[in-house]
């Protein structure tokens, strides 16, 4: 935002925006990252990870569930389900793919709520089998 207060100031706005802290960061448990990645992994193969960087905020609201008194270690994942020829078209100069919270944006609905289930519960199975 630290050019939107200086167009402010260039142009002797009287109204200028203000800036308040309104979401926390997503911030995930390393130790538990691990564990449960090692435990998806091991039900899904490595193959089932997506590794790039971050895009955007996403996670808006699960900071508030591990930004807690005492805090509660977290490890946000994120599930796919894009189909595979709309990655590729897009990766090969195709319209790029649609965000969530787009109206075009799409999935493929059963195998990408299946591989959320499982790996939600390879994470629960490894964290229990831990404790």
């Amino acid at each position: 935002m630290p050019g939107a207060w200086r167009a402010c100031r260039r142009t002797s706005c009287r109204r200028c925006a203000s800036a308040s802290r309104s979401t926390p960061p997503t911030v995930n448990n390393a130790e538990l990252v691990k564990t449960v990645r090692a435990a998806i992994a091991g039900q899904m193969g490595e193959g089932a990870f997506v590794t790039k960087p971050r895009e955007g905020m996403g996670a808006e609201d699960f900071a508030y569930f591990v930004e807690t008194d005492p805090k509660v270690p977290g490890a946000y994942f994120a599930v796919g389900g894009t189909p595979q020829a709309e990655l590729d078209a897009a990766k090969n100069g195709g319209a790029p793919v649609p965000a969530h919270h787009s109206p075009l944006f799409k999935i493929t609905p059963e195998p990408a709520i299946k591989s959320g289930i499982e790996a939600m519960t390879s994470a629960a199975m490894g964290l229990l089998a831990k404790s």
